[in-house]
């Protein structure tokens, strides 16, 4: 495959991974970004037998409770 190319997490700086990136493009200009997808890629992963979940308004609440520590962002909210 042309231009393809492989890399390994330990590749990846780790401020990349965890620095959110903003981008100011007007709309006339093409914007290229390349991300890496780490984690549960494929959705496959499953809580162990006889795990808890959590309520699902748990993260929101938390954030209401300590705006000054927690922030619903953190959390893809």
């Amino acid at each position: 495959m042309s231009g393809a190319f492989t890399t390994a997490h330990n590749s990846v700086p780790a401020a990349a991974v965890r620095s959110p990136m903003q981008f100011d493009v007007r709309a006339d200009e093409t914007l290229s970004a390349v991300a890496v997808l780490t984690g549960d890629v494929d959705g496959s992963w499953a809580a162990p037998e006889g795990s808890r979940t959590l309520d699902p308004t748990y993260l929101s609440l938390l954030a209401l409770l300590h705006p000054d520590r927690v922030q619903i962002a953190q959390f893809g909210g």
